[in-house]
């Protein structure tokens, strides 16, 4: 964000009104973005790995891969509908979609044949989908946020017979699998844990996803967005709100956006939206809503008649933003 982007939403905020001030949570954006600012096109180009990211926000723990392909595995729809794309392709029926079916091989020509709907190919087609995530899948996926610096790795020795357990950096480091406390043989499994950010970032829960539509904005809307900036106060006499984007389009439409940051398993409610928004629709020509999970009817519906010129922008569609907005121009 650059002193430009203040001046000009300033003065397009003065017009109508209205003032802008920092909030308390700009310097945290700021410092994501300096401590993790890199990881934004790996993001962009693999949503996939920003949805892993969140879920080690989440947990705000220590994961080995068992544990997180179980997850993943145990959410797979849920996860496939928040994604605009699967990084992941099976090998299904060309005429049902179904990954029922057999291979023969026949004067040395492979046929295919699918118990499902009972018919022949000569080859599967590919289809986008999680079904078959593995544990060789998940480590090259969480490899790629090692080589980032998003996470890091180590080792875990565990004893099932009395609870003691041991984390070790290096392989090199670990001596003894025998357990010193019942001598019992204790497992050993790799295990993955979120980088330790800077202490200036508090709130890393919702920052990073205001951090990460902000870069959208920036960098993948510039032929529709003229100015944006995060998490601001816009204060008019006795009124007060904190907005976590706002941009001016090119063509002078304000849009302000809401952004919440939600584990794959759970859907966005109209319970989730602070009343607060509502003042927004003052001095916005567009009031969004952007999250990272699906966004539930009743909260399209209930928002959808109280907010202006609504948008609502779930896990499948962050990173066609600049579609979204192309609308109102």
């Amino acid at each position: 964000m650059t002193i430009d982007d203040v001046s000009i939403i300033k003065e397009e905020l003065e017009e109508r009104g209205y003032k802008i001030k920092r909030s308390y949570r700009f310097k945290e954006l700021v410092k994501f973005d300096e401590f993790w600012g890199h990881i934004f096109d790996l993001f962009f180009e693999n949503p996939f790995l920003r949805l892993i990211f969140q879920y080690f926000i989440s947990k705000s723990n220590i994961s080995d891969i068992p544990t997180i392909l179980a997850e993943f595995n145990n959410n797979q729809k849920e996860i496939e509908e928040i994604l605009p794309w699967v990084p992941l392709y099976v090998e299904v029926c060309p005429n049902c979609d179904s990954s029922n079916f057999i291979k023969k091989k026949v004067h040395k020509n492979n046929i295919y044949y699918c118990k499902d709907c009972n018919q022949q190919f000569t080859s599967p087609a590919q289809k986008p989908s999680l079904s078959e995530l593995g544990s060789f899948d998940m480590y090259r996926f969480l490899t790629n946020l090692v080589d980032a610096g998003v996470l890091t790795h180590g080792y875990q020795l565990i004893c099932y017979r009395c609870g003691k357990i041991d984390v070790f950096e290096e392989y090199d480091s670990i001596k003894n699998i025998i357990c010193p406390k019942c001598n019992e043989i204790r497992e050993l499994s790799h295990i993955f844990s979120i980088v330790k950010p800077p202490k200036d970032i508090r709130n890393l829960d919702s920052i990073w996803l205001e951090w990460y539509v902000y870069r959208v904005l920036k960098d993948k809307c510039y032929n529709l967005i003229q100015s944006v900036l995060p998490t601001h106060e816009i204060i008019c006499d006795d009124f007060r709100t904190e907005v976590d984007l706002i941009a001016l389009m090119k063509n002078g439409v304000l849009v302000s956006l809401d952004c919440k940051a939600k584990h794959f398993r759970k859907t966005l409610s109209k319970n989730d939206i602070d009343p607060n928004i509502l003042s927004w629709n003052n001095f916005s020509d567009i009031v969004g809503i952007v999250t990272t999970s699906k966004i539930s009817d009743q909260c399209i519906q209930f928002w959808g008649d109280k907010l202006k010129n609504p948008v609502f922008v779930d896990g499948g569609k962050l990173e066609n933003l600049d579609k979204i907005l192309a609308n109102f121009e």
